[in-house]
């Protein structure tokens, strides 16, 4: 544990201590799997214990889907850390849009859970859910896996699917208000997705209002939705919004690590350089 102060104050905060987990998450990698080679090198440097994909796999990568299939695992295989992410189910995507759920749940070894396009788990001291290519497809069975006994547990929360919750791309989102309060009441963390190919932090919000525009966050007091779609797709202009913290059209990648009372997110470029950076803290924010 690289905080025992915090690990022991977790504790008392009634946080569930657990093992402190290092993941990786990006995606929309169709079209140019030379970008996409850059970006998964970058991942597997940063030696993450868990991929998480955002959607838009391997459209263009080959003359059919089994040729774009292969070329694709070619890409992500080649850093032996991500292959064996990948052999150990531990390299998971939600579908996007340019894929079919066919086609996603075809590709071995499995980028899903139980053979579901819709699925959560558990991983070290952190729960996911994924919600595939439509989130709002997929709300009953989010609140049934949030208040479940293994969220409840967990010291951190996550939810990721392609579409997104807030985005300045060319696809654009407002917001989804009938999911964030869902992540408002479960105290969701942070919200991954992909579709517009830039990167963008939202500020923090809770009900449709930002309650923290800082990078030095507490947790519960509402979810931070990130766009990571730059992993070799053609990459969008990126905008500003009231919901914006940060964005740019990049190819970028996002690195977290979750101790049990903090919650750590750098987005990265493919040469390592940081491009943003924020905590989430179980310890009360000093300003």
């Amino acid at each position: 544990m690289k905080y025992p102060a915090l690990a022991a104050m977790s504790v008392l905060l009634g946080a569930q201590p657990g093992h402190a987990l290092h993941f990786a998450a990006y995606g929309d990698t169709r079209t140019n799997p030379d970008i996409h080679q850059t970006v998964i090198d970058a991942v597997a440097k940063v030696n993450p214990e868990l991929v998480i994909f955002s959607g838009d796999l391997w459209d263009g990568y080959g003359p059919n889907t089994a040729a774009s299939q292969a070329k694709f695992k070619s890409v992500i295989t080649k850093n032996p850390a991500i292959a064996e992410l990948l052999e150990k189910n531990l390299y998971l995507v939600a579908r996007g849009n340019h894929e079919s759920e066919a086609d996603l749940l075809s590709f071995q070894p499995t980028l899903v859970r139980d053979g579901k396009a819709v699925y959560s788990f558990t991983q070290g001291n952190c729960f996911f859910v994924s919600l595939a290519m439509d989130p709002m497809v997929s709300l009953a069975y989010l609140e049934t896996q949030l208040q479940s006994p293994p969220a409840r547990r967990a010291a951190w929360k996550f939810v990721y699917s392609h579409y997104p919750v807030y985005s300045t791309g060319d696809h654009g989102a407002k917001g989804l208000p009938e999911l964030e309060k869902l992540c408002d009441k479960y105290r969701v963390a942070v919200v991954f997705n992909g579709h517009d190919h830039i990167y963008e932090r939202s500020n923090q919000i809770y009900a449709g209002k930002v309650v923290d525009s800082t990078s030095s966050l507490s947790a519960g007091r509402g979810t931070v939705y990130i766009v990571s779609g730059g992993g070799g797709a053609p990459l969008y202009p990126a905008g500003r919004q009231w919901w914006t913290r940060f964005s740019r059209s990049v190819n970028n990648f996002c690195d977290v690590k979750a101790d049990d009372s903090l919650l750590t997110v750098t987005a990265m470029l493919p040469d390592g350089k940081t491009l943003d950076f924020f905590t989430v803290s179980k310890i009360p924010v000093s300003r």
